[in-house]
């Protein structure tokens, strides 16, 4: 697992490090390695629960079909509590997006 030079580790919660390190089994198991590009650092909307320490962005770029990639990482992360989404498919800034949702699982 790296991380994008900038990102910020402080206050994740025990529920986004769990996602981390299972979605991390799936970029290994295609043979990748997972670079996570957002946690609770940069600018985004009011309310995001990157805020909270509960979300992180996954570099797609490099991987692949991101759609394929995507898919996996619901299947993980999905009955764990956690939404999946693939954000600005096809653009500069297209990531994955895992969060856990504490009204979920």
């Amino acid at each position: 697992m790296e991380f994008k030079p900038g990102v910020s580790l402080k206050g994740l919660t025990p529920q986004i490090l769990l996602g981390l390190i299972e979605a991390e089994k799936v970029y290994k198991n295609r043979l990748l390695t997972m670079t996570v590009t957002s946690m609770n650092d940069s600018k985004h909307k009011e309310g995001s629960l990157h805020y909270r320490g509960l979300a992180a962005d996954l570099r797609t770029k490099g991987t692949g079909s991101a759609t394929s990639l995507f898919g996996d990482l619901k299947n993980k992360l999905q009955p764990m509590g956690f939404d999946v989404i693939l954000e600005f498919l096809g653009q500069e800034q297209e990531h994955i997006h895992i969060e856990h949702d504490p009204h979920g699982v």
